[in-house]
């Protein structure tokens, strides 16, 4: 079996060859992205419509890293810093407590990727978290932000990385994932729950019949969003579009999931749908995905109540986490 390196930079034993008509699409979505970049407050403020829905469709590989840090505003957040404000955090001396979590991560992120096995990849990695660290000692470092902070790095700058992470633990609230308690993650668990029961009923039912905890298998789902244990092209669609939307997207998809794989599941043991979601990230076809997860029906203003209804009077049977030993 050959192994080769696939468009995303990833030792692969799958052929990454691609046909003329790909590339001659890949073209014209880059010269249409090139185009709104143009007249990027056009289309952010008054066409907001268009983009979403070229957004939905995939960020060209070479536009994605200026694409996401436009549409995430983290040159905003960026702004309201010194301009050596992260040079100053790589100067410091501080002890970092995390220092040997960040040391020990750094090697298993993305250890297939070509940039990552290398030096220069590995230390600008551990800079951006170690960075993160100082700036935000609630959260310092905690397992699974390096899968997010690689992310970047495959599309961005180290710095414009670092400026990203702050951007998505910040605005988009991921931090809440990463503090102790990881209260958002719970959030996250009961909200799932109740729209897997409103979506598909029966699944939910049978999920709940064979005791399977949310907790058990979405918790890395919920804590990078789908960074780990998807395929890279799914990852950096769903982020495509998470970084536009919002968490709504989050939960887009993990419907989605269950959608494409409910035959599957429904009917199975504890032990093979266990199996089954495991593995589910690499097996799913990413544009399957996709679509099935943007025809969801799904209001923010239903995501929101669940989440109050989370805080205030929670409903015992969509609090599902505590692990049941089979």
């Amino acid at each position: 079996m050959s192994i080769t390196i696939n468009k995303f930079g990833f030792y692969s034993s799958e052929t990454s060859a691609i046909s003329l008509d790909e590339k001659l699409t890949e073209n014209a979505r880059i010269e249409k992205w090139t185009k709104m970049l143009s007249n990027w407050t056009k289309y952010k403020n008054r066409r907001a419509s268009k983009l979403k829905r070229r957004i939905r469709k995939g960020i060209p590989s070479s536009l994605r890293g200026q694409i996401w840090y436009r549409i995430s505003d983290a040159g905003s957040i960026r702004n309201n810093f010194p301009k050596s404000y992260y040079g100053t955090l790589l100067d410091s001396k501080q002890t970092l407590p995390d220092s040997d979590a960040i040391e020990c991560d750094i090697s298993r992120t993305f250890a297939t990727h070509v940039m990552f096995q290398r030096g220069v990849g590995q230390s600008s990695l551990e800079r951006v978290l170690r960075a993160y660290a100082l700036f935000d000692p609630e959260v310092g470092y905690t397992q699974g932000m390096s899968y997010v902070a690689a992310m970047f790095l495959l599309y961005l700058t180290e710095e414009d990385s670092f400026w990203m992470l702050v951007t998505v633990m910040t605005q988009y609230r991921q931090r809440l994932c990463f503090l102790p308690g990881i209260p958002k993650v719970y959030s996250s668990f009961y909200v799932a729950n109740a729209l897997l029961s409103k979506n598909l009923p029966k699944l939910w039912k049978h999920l709940n019949a064979i005791e399977l905890s949310t907790s058990m298998f979405a918790t890395q789902w919920f804590m990078t969003v789908f960074c780990v244990n998807f395929k890279i092209d799914t990852v950096v669609r769903i982020w495509d579009a998470f970084l536009f939307e919002g968490q709504k997207i989050v939960y887009r998809v993990y419907l989605g999931v269950f959608k494409l794989s409910y035959k599957q599941l429904l009917g199975a043991s504890f032990e093979k749908t266990m199996e089954v979601l495991r593995t589910i990230g690499q097996d799913l076809d990413t544009n399957s995905l996709l679509l099935t997860s943007f025809s969801v029906s799904l209001k923010t203003k239903t995501i929101n109540r669940l989440q109050q209804e989370y805080c205030n009077n929670p409903k015992q049977k969509f609090v599902n986490w505590v692990v049941i030993k089979h």
